[in-house]
C-alpha cells in the first residue's frame, strides 16, 4: 500500500509539471516558442498568449 501511494505521488507531480510548464510564462518553452515563433515565421505573438493557447492541451 505505502509503494503504491509513493507511486502515484511521483506520477501526479510529473504529469502536473509536463502539462504546468505549457502555461507559465515564466517556464523556458514559452519564452522559446514565442522566440521561435518570432524569428522563424516573423510571426507577432505574445508569450501570455501562446500560454493562454496551451490551457486545453493541459
Amino acid at each position: 500500500m505505502w509503494h503504491r501511494l509513493c507511486t502515484m505521488s511521483a506520477v501526479t507531480d510529473n504529469v502536473e509539471l509536463f502539462f504546468g510548464e505549457d502555461i507559465f510564462v515564466a517556464f523556458g518553452a514559452i519564452i522559446f516558442i514565442h522566440n521561435f515563433m518570432l524569428e522563424s515565421a516573423n510571426i507577432q505573438t505574445e508569450p501570455l498568449h501562446v500560454a493562454l493557447w496551451g490551457i486545453p492541451t493541459s
